[in-house]
């Protein structure tokens, strides 16, 4: 019936049922939350800031709204409005390179989860993994392709279709991982001596990236690993126990980098001993 009809004045991309009794409208402009249980009575909400869908494949529903992708991010759409969810971790550029127009996004535990066909970092296709749950790295990207997926609730399983067979996701055995801080700015040159790192098991391989050095009395090799990005230390942790960091050289900015295959909880580095176990 010609009561029944709402109009959003644009094209809409997809809608997606959340909340009971809501719908996410997503269009090529604005997007729209429509809530009601009767087609006469339904309300339709345009909201004030323009993030188009540009992909019906990118929406997903989850506990607190509406997932989908848009030009400048991640977005979760709700009755309180639309948001960039991802624009503290990817920049706008960044996200583009991962092609959001062919993404296609499942949920599940509580993370979600963006395949996406794009080649980046010399690797074709891969997923962005977003935990918003505060139970691990906000953000992961893993080498995993998948064309599409089904959740089966019963089982509490995601199924992925990965080339020509089907998988389980988390299903297989424990993937190596490479886990990269940012860049920690200190207010002045200094040295850590010390680091420790808590793990379930060993090893687990450490590297340390300094910038502002302020001195270059530095082995040869490390000097010319630091001009080239490379690490100035690298290190294969093997137990709990504190390792000696070396103090030959001063720097104003550090990252830490791990890679492994088992659960780290803590990475810390610290001038002292004594600071260290206080940590």
């Amino acid at each position: 019936p010609v009561q029944y009809k709402k109009s959003t004045g644009t094209k809409v991309v997809a809608m997606i049922p959340f909340g009971g009794n809501a719908w996410g409208v997503l269009t090529t402009n604005y997007p729209y939350v429509a809530v009601g249980t009767d087609p006469m009575s339904i309300s339709l909400e345009k909201i004030a800031q323009p993030q188009a869908c540009v992909n019906k494949r990118s929406a997903v529903a989850t506990d607190n709204g509406v997932i989908y992708a848009s030009p400048d991010g991640l977005c979760l759409l709700n009755q309180t409005g639309v948001q960039v969810v991802s624009e503290n971790l990817l920049t706008r550029a960044q996200w583009q390179a991962y092609g959001p127009t062919t993404m296609f996004t499942r949920t599940h535990n509580g993370r979600v989860l963006v395949f996406y066909t794009a080649t980046v970092g010399g690797v074709a296709g891969g997923v962005l993994i977003f935990d918003f749950t505060g139970k691990s790295a906000i953000l992961t990207r893993s080498s995993l392709t998948a064309a599409g997926g089904f959740y089966d609730a019963i089982s509490d399983q995601l199924y992925l279709v990965s080339g020509t067979t089907i998988v389980k996701w988390a299903g297989g055995a424990d993937r190596t991982w490479t886990w990269r801080s940012k860049i920690h700015s200190l207010p002045q040159p200094t040295t850590f001596a010390w680091m420790q790192v808590e793990a379930d098991a060993y090893p687990v391989t450490v590297k340390f990236y300094i910038g502002g050095t302020a001195n270059a009395s530095v082995p040869d090799g490390t000097q010319l690993a630091i001009r080239s990005g490379g690490a100035a230390w690298t290190v294969s942790v093997d137990r709990r126990d504190p390792y000696r960091m070396p103090a030959w050289i001063m720097y104003r900015d550090l990252e830490i980098e791990m890679t492994g295959a088992v659960t780290v909880h803590s990475v810390a580095v610290s001038h002292t001993s004594q600071e260290l176990a206080q940590v």
